[in-house]
């Protein structure tokens, strides 16, 4: 979590150190990458098909293609 944010979230962590005790920091270290995942599972959605104009099949991605069978996976 702290190179997520830089030098301001080690900063921060490392000052919470030394305030609690080692079980304790990791319980807010957990706690803290638990709300970052519920935060982006809420609010960062993937448009569907954003991309599909844009996106073009090579030769290659062809050949792998003709190599699985045609499944597409």
């Amino acid at each position: 979590m702290a190179g997520a944010y830089g030098n301001v979230g080690a900063v921060f962590y490392l000052f919470v150190l030394t305030f609690v005790t080692s079980k304790q920091f990791f319980f807010i270290i957990s706690a803290g990458a638990f709300i970052s995942f519920i935060f982006c599972l809420v609010f960062l959605k993937e448009p569907e098909g954003g991309y599909s104009e844009e996106y073009h099949l090579s030769s290659v991605d062809r050949e792998i293609e003709k190599e699985m069978g045609g499944l597409g996976h």
